[in-house]
C-alpha cells in the first residue's frame, strides 16, 4: 500500500518570520481484489457466482493508511485536509491557516511566517501523523525523492544533507526516507512525523522538493527494524507476583517502555524452555504520585522464570525474577484473571495507566 503525496515544498524566504507552506497532496492508491479457488470432489464446466463487493474511498484521516495533522502539536497548523479529503502540507503563502499578506493588521498573527529561512537548518517536530487503520502490522516509510542540493559547508559539520528530510518522534537524526528506514507500525498505532530543511545557498522562492510530491509506503513485507531506535536503558521488566487460577499458577510481569512508540520485544524464561513475543505499548512508564508502581505493560507466564530475560532485536533490555513470598495486590489479581481469560499466555498483554484502568475479567 502507498499514498502518493503531492507537495508544494517549503519555499525559502529572507523574512525573519516562520515559514511558507509546503503542500503534500496525498492521492488515492490503487486497490485490487483477489479471488481464491475452492477445490472439491465434484466436477463442473462453468460456474458464475455473483457476490457483493463494496470498496469505499475515505478521506486520508479515516483511510486504511491514515494521514492527518499530528494531534496536540502546534506544527500541525502546516497541514490541511483539502476538499478531496487529501492531506496537504503547506509551508508557503498558500497555507489556509496563514492570513494573506494584505490582511489588515488586526487579522494578522505576526507569529506566522511564509517560508523557511535561507542558509539555515530548520526543524519542525510532529507535523503530521501516519496511522495504521488496516488489519495487519506494516512497515511505513517515505520513498526517496529528489530535492535541491544545499551548497558548501554551512557550519553544522555536515556537507551532504538533503534539502528536505522527514524524521520520527522529534528525533531529527531518525529519518523515515528510504525503504531501509522503514518503521514497524502495528494495527491501530500512529506515529508523528517531523520535517527538516537545509537551505544553504538556496534563494527566496526556491521549491525544495522536485515535482512537489512524495510517496508514503505501508508494506506488510517490509516491517523495518527498530535497531538503534530503542535504547536498552529505555526499557525494563519487573516480576510482580504469582496467583492460582483454576488450579494453575500464573506469574505476572510488568514492562516499562519509555519510548514514544510501541516496541516489539521477545522474552525467554530461564530454567524453562518457553519464550514469547510482545508488542509493548508506547509510554508505558513508571507513574508518579500516591501509586507510582501501577502504570506499565503487564503480561503472564505459566512458569516461574528466574530470571525472565527481555530482548529487542537480540539486545537485552531487562531481566528480573519474582519474589515467591510476595502476595498479589487486588489490582494484580484482577490483571491475572483478565489475562488468563484473554488466552495466548506470554504473547498477550495489557497497558495500564492507573488502578482505574485495570480491565475487569468477564
Amino acid at each position: 500500500m502507498y499514498r502518493r503525496v503531492h507537495c508544494v515544498t517549503p519555499v525559502v524566504t529572507r523574512r525573519k518570520l516562520p515559514m511558507k507552506r509546503r503542500n503534500f497532496l496525498v492521492g488515492v492508491g490503487g486497490t485490487a481484489i483477489g479471488g481464491s479457488a475452492l477445490l472439491g470432489t465434484g466436477a463442473f464446466t462453468r460456474v458464475e457466482s455473483q457476490r457483493r463487493a463494496k470498496i469505499q474511498v475515505a478521506k486520508d484521516s479515516k483511510a486504511y493508511l491514515g494521514l492527518d495533522g499530528c494531534p496536540d502539536s502546534p506544527n500541525s497548523s502546516y497541514t490541511d485536509i483539502n476538499n478531496d479529503g487529501h492531506l496537504e502540507i503547506e509551508m508557503s503563502p498558500d497555507n489556509p491557516n496563514i492570513p494573506p499578506e494584505n490582511a489588515s493588521p488586526e487579522h494578522v498573527d505576526y507569529g506566522q511566517g511564509i517560508g523557511v529561512n535561507s542558509d539555515s537548518h530548520t526543524y519542525f517536530d510532529d507535523v503530521f501523523q501516519i496511522c495504521n487503520n488496516g488489519k495487519q502490522k506494516v512497515g511505513i516509510w517515505i520513498a526517496e525523492f529528489d530535492t535541491l542540493e544545499p551548497e558548501g559547508d554551512y557550519g553544522f559539520g555536515e556537507d551532504n544533507d538533503r534539502a528536505v528530510d522527514f524524521y520520527l518522534n522529534g528525533d531529527e537524526d531518525d529519518s523515515l526516507v528510504g525503504a531501509d528506514n522503514a518503521f514497524p507500525l502495528g494495527v491501530g498505532e500512529c506515529i508523528c512525523i517531523g520535517i527538516k530543511t537545509v537551505t544553504k545557498g538556496l534563494e527566496k522562492k526556491d521549491q525544495l522538493i522536485d515535482g512537489n510530491e512524495i510517496v508514503i509506503n505501508a508494506d506488510a513485507d517490509n516491517l523495518g527494524d527498530l535497531g538503534d531506535r530503542v535504547d536498552p536503558d529505555s526499557m525494563s521488566v519487573t516480576g510482580m507476583c504469582s496467583h492460582v487460577v483454576d488450579g494453575e499458577e500464573y506469574f505476572l510481569w510488568r514492562v516499562y517502555n519509555e519510548n514514544d512508540f510501541p516496541v516489539n520485544t521477545n522474552w525467554e524464561c530461564t530454567g524453562h524452555d518457553i519464550e514469547g513475543a510482545l508488542d509493548v505499548c508506547a509510554n508505558a512508564t513508571r507513574g508518579v504520585g500516591d501509586q507510582p508502581f501501577i502504570p506499565g505493560y503487564y503480561f503472564l507466564t505459566d512458569e516461574q522464570c528466574d530470571p525472565i530475560i527481555l530482548t529487542v532485536n537480540g539486545t537485552e533490555v531487562g531481566r528480573n525474577g519474582i519474589d515467591p513470598g510476595k502476595e498479589c495486590e487486588d489490582f494484580e489479581i484482577a490483571l491475572i484473571n483478565y489475562l488468563v481469560q484473554q488466552g495466548d499466555i506470554g504473547n498477550t498483554g495489557v497497558c495500564v495507566e492507573d488502578e482505574d484502568d485495570v480491565p475487569e475479567p468477564a
